[in-house]
């Protein structure tokens, strides 16, 4: 038999939300896509990922770039001009 009581609430809660809202902070938390950057400024984010993942974990794989937004066409042109100059950012 199905009982009408209300279920009860946490200690400490006052209010359930109606729904559930997505906080303001996603945006920030979200990689943006490199994929609309013009070639140049992807160039040089391309290069500043590079050395970021070099400090982390090593590299960046081709896997990686397109995780992080990079299409297929930008990998293909961009990646030596971008190792060129992530060497050249890291020996300064």
């Amino acid at each position: 038999m199905a009982s009408n009581r209300r279920p009860r609430r946490m200690p400490g809660v006052t209010r359930i939300p109606p729904v559930i809202t997505v906080s303001k902070l996603i945006d920030t938390c979200v990689v943006a896509p490199r994929c609309a950057m013009d070639a140049t400024t992807a160039t040089r984010q391309m290069a500043s990922d590079m050395r970021e993942a070099a400090y982390r974990e090593g590299g960046l794989t081709h896997d990686g770039l397109m995780l992080l937004g990079y299409s297929d066409d930008q990998i293909a042109t961009l990646v030596k001009p971008a190792r060129a100059l992530a060497d050249q950012m890291a020996s300064v």
